[in-house]
């Protein structure tokens, strides 16, 4: 029973070094959606120095009195920069989210897996102890049975050894007679 419970620590120990990899590539990949999130962070920053930049174009324009079209161009900028943030948010929350989800699920899979074997090396081990019991009861049943016909041949042999003593007894006194 003992190479069955090696083999199955064995088994635990891979599948536990199975789902510490799987772990291990969900941290990354949460790693991967925070530099995401950095780049991001940097074409918004780069998108708002643009629209810094265009604004003063804007103003500069403004100058040469052409203020209602630079407004135009101000107006969609804006619009189209409000967009892109609006897009790297969302694609930033979504990476966020899905790196999350891959790390609970490979964390519940692992604690359902261990959970799983470990009953069922705590039933194989109980097996194990009940059938040593039973053994060992066997093996104490046997020996008291052993015990009590050795106690039985010996009070055979002594009565046998007290006749044969009264006998000789017997004998001897006849003979001195």
């Amino acid at each position: 029973m003992e190479p069955f419970l090696i083999i199955l620590s064995l088994a635990a120990l891979v599948a536990m070094a199975f789902f510490a990899v799987k772990a291990r590539n969900a941290e990354a990949a949460l790693g991967r959606a925070n530099a995401a999130n950095a780049d991001l962070a940097k074409q918004m920053a780069t998108l708002d120095e643009q629209v810094s930049a265009l604004q003063k174009d804007v103003h500069r324009l403004s100058r040469y009195q052409c203020v209602e079209d630079a407004e135009k161009v101000a107006a969609s900028i804006r619009v189209e920069a409000e967009t892109m943030r609006a897009d790297a948010a969302a694609e930033a929350s979504r990476l966020k989210f899905e790196s999350e989800a891959a790390a609970s699920r490979t964390k519940a899979d692992a604690e359902i897996w261990a959970a799983k074997h470990r009953h069922q090396a705590e039933a194989d081990s109980a097996k194990v102890v009940l059938d040593a019991r039973q053994e060992a009861s066997r093996i104490v049943t046997d020996a008291q049975i052993a015990v009590e016909q050795a106690r039985a041949e010996a009070r055979v042999t002594t009565a046998r050894a007290a006749v044969d003593a009264a006998r000789m007894t017997d004998d001897a006194l006849r003979r001195t007679k």
